[in-house]
């Protein structure tokens, strides 16, 4: 339970800052963002390409140039592997819930 928690924290953290217009984001809440959608599409296969229209959706108006530039930066690579560590070690099913709680939110809103 306490992974749920820890996951959808960071889920409500970083997709509200990613939803505001014209990359006012950081780097590092992009990398974030990023390692839980590719760890949540790995955790359930079925799930990935919902999992990728969300951050499309979340980088629309966003030149692919700037997005290509924030990606390639230390800021972005670090703040990436420090999620993809902290998200594998919650285990499959705690992960694979929490992934599922946050699609059905999004459906919600």
């Amino acid at each position: 339970m306490k992974a749920n928690r820890m996951l959808c924290l960071c889920l409500a953290i970083t997709f509200p800052q990613l939803a505001l217009a014209e990359f006012q984001f950081t780097n590092q809440s992009l990398g974030t963002e990023q390692a839980m959608i590719d760890f949540c599409a790995r955790i359930d296969p079925g799930t990935a390409t919902k999992y990728q229209q969300q951050a499309e959706v979340l980088a629309q108006g966003v030149p692919s140039e700037e997005l290509d530039k924030a990606r390639s930066t230390d800021d972005y690579k670090d703040a990436y592997a420090l999620a993809s560590n902290a998200l594998g070690a919650i285990s499959k099913p705690d992960a694979a819930e929490a992934c599922n709680r946050f699609l059905e939110a999004d459906k919600q809103d």
